[in-house]
């Protein structure tokens, strides 16, 4: 059998006398590949002017889009993610809903221009059908700072801690408002959440200075209630200045009735009398103040002496009260002096005014007589007529 070499590439395999030139040169593989689609692999850059694919299409590199007018876009692989670029925007047809359930926003973890994916999140929704936001989470403004004299409204919510609402101002009822030119806020009333739940208004720095200022815009009258029922009561621990006076209630739910109140009247002391009255000053009675059974504070004191007897005639009587167990010495007494012809029978009174505070604890006050000639008895301890002693707290 004979030998013949394999034919080349290039070898002329067409008969110009069938198949015409192109361009005036003979057929060849080079002459097709410059000019026509090479099968099943294209030579690598091919200009289609339309490309209408039936079925699946692989791609195994970009897509590039031009329109001739500088103007590009590309589709391709950032493995492992299919990336869209383009030198202008990249539009996305949208539609509109209504529907009434939970959609969610496209967002993105970067804030820069580049190539990222779309993301979502299950705690960042609206409702198309009810407009209604729903954040799972805190949302976070930037605050700016306005100190300009005006009515802002304070806004606040129906709902407690973890639950989905809207956000509310009162304009009409109050209303709740703030002025940040004057530091001032507005509203009608600081109520406690229960009825046994305590309120406290604290005013001042670190409770060392403060101001409450109760006016009515300068009217003839105003009335201002601290407390509630008859038991209430409004603790003042530092000093109280009032300027004009101070009016109790002329309604029996007014009356003083315990030991701390203002114009509250003890219990009369009508015994424990020494009856004796002599030329020799003693204690004819004591009283003591301790904080706890009569409280701190200031009183009025009314000594009632009623006599059985008053000595002779002419005779001078002085009564005093003083403080200590057993003084009966004249030095810096709180006294009352009085003079009384001889009769049967007979007496007096005098009032001092005390004060008694915690700083000089339990005190003993002593009530203490003399007479200048003579002898005097007083009236029995327990009897009708008996010597009294009656305290009355003023402040």
């Amino acid at each position: 059998m004979a030998t013949y070499n394999p034919p080349t590439e290039d070898l002329v395999i067409f008969d110009s006398s069938v198949f015409h030139s192109v361009n005036g040169e003979t057929i060849t593989p080079a002459t097709l590949d410059a000019n026509y689609l090479k099968y099943p692999i294209g030579q690598g850059t091919e200009t289609l002017p339309n490309l209408v694919v039936g079925g699946s299409c692989a791609v195994g590199g970009d897509i590039n889009f031009s329109d001739g007018l500088g103007n590009t876009a590309t589709i391709g692989m950032v493995s492992p993610n299919l990336a869209i670029t383009a030198s202008g925007n990249v539009n996305i047809k949208t539609i509109n809903t209504t529907q009434n359930a939970s959609h969610y926003f496209n967002i993105s973890d970067n804030s820069a221009t580049g190539v990222g994916p779309i993301q979502k999140s299950a705690n960042f929704s609206c409702n198309p059908s009810t407009g209604e936001l729903t954040v799972e989470g805190p949302i976070n403004f930037k605050i700016s700072d306005d100190n300009s004299a005006g009515t802002y409204y304070i806004p606040f919510t129906k709902g407690p801690v973890g639950t989905a609402g809207q956000l509310y101002v009162d304009s009409t009822i109050g209303p709740l408002t703030y002025n940040p030119n004057t530091s001032t806020m507005t509203l009608a009333a600081i109520e406690a959440p229960t009825a046994t739940s305590p309120t406290v208004l604290r005013i001042g720095n670190n409770l060392t200075s403060g101001r409450l200022d109760l006016a009515n815009n300068g009217g003839a009258t105003s009335v201002w209630i601290l407390g509630g029922a008859a038991s209430s009561f409004c603790s003042v621990r530092g000093n109280l200045s009032v300027q004009y006076r101070i009016l109790t209630s002329t309604g029996t739910s007014g009356s003083p009735t315990g030991k701390t109140d203002l114009g509250y009247v003890f219990p009369l002391i009508t015994g424990g009398w020494d009856t004796a009255l002599t030329t020799s000053a003693k204690v004819l009675n004591t009283f003591t103040l301790d904080g706890t059974n009569i409280a701190y504070g200031t009183y009025q004191v009314d000594i009632t002496i009623n006599l059985a007897s008053n000595g002779a005639s002419n005779n001078n009587m002085k009564f005093w009260i003083t403080t200590g167990s057993g003084n009966t010495a004249l030095v810096a007494p709180i006294c009352q002096y009085y003079g009384m012809a001889s009769q049967s029978g007979g007496g007096c009174s005098f009032t001092r005014v005390i004060s008694f505070y915690a700083a000089s604890g339990s005190q003993i006050f002593n009530v203490c007589g003399i007479l200048s000639a003579g002898t005097a008895t007083l009236t029995a301890n327990g009897s009708t007529e008996a010597s009294t002693i009656s305290l009355t707290r003023c402040a």
